[in-house]
């Protein structure tokens, strides 16, 4: 399924990515969706300053991405790719995104970004490591 982008309010990219990830992104910059053929909304990114602190050093946005559960599978590369165009645009040097191992990195991958860095899980994340892609 191919998307195209969308603007998405910011109060429902929050509400979005907080069913998936259960927690709200702090410091919010950008937000965009990418809906399919018939403009129903796929999926979500929410552009935010990053949640490590050794990274937030005022030229690095982190995106979180959240798939909205319709159950099809998703090409939201493009999603990757405005994202990184945008925070370029607004003079951001840096972008970033972790995905845990037992998710598919491969959407990152496709859009060319890296995995630059590896993490064990936090208390209360489970058994899982997770890993920080950034941008080209």
């Amino acid at each position: 399924m191919s998307l195209h982008l969308v603007p998405v309010r910011d109060r429902d990219a929050v509400r979005t990515v907080r069913l998936r990830h259960r927690r709200t992104p702090r410091g919010r910059v950008f937000a965009v969706a990418g809906a399919d053929d018939d403009g129903r909304v796929r999926t979500v990114a929410v552009a935010h300053r990053p949640t490590a602190g050794l990274l937030d050093d005022g030229t690095t946005l982190e995106v979180t991405f959240a798939d909205v559960g319709t159950g099809a599978p998703v090409e939201d590369s493009p999603l990757y790719t405005a994202c990184r165009r945008a925070a370029e645009s607004l003079g951001y040097t840096r972008l970033v995104t972790y995905a845990r191992d037992d998710e598919s990195a491969a959407r990152a991958r496709r859009a060319g970004w890296r995995a630059s860095a590896r993490r064990r899980a936090r208390p209360g994340e489970g058994p899982v490591v997770v890993s920080l892609w950034q941008a080209p």
